[in-house]
């Protein structure tokens, strides 16, 4: 039971660094505009 909440966890933390760092090449592209 522990693990599986930590493998999920660790699942929302990797989807959270990855929306970021889509954020921020995101925002670099338009601001090379």
């Amino acid at each position: 039971m522990a693990i599986i909440l930590v493998s999920t966890n660790y699942g929302c933390l990797v989807f959270v660094v990855n929306m970021h760092c889509n954020n921020a090449a995101s925002t670099r592209a338009q601001s090379r505009k």
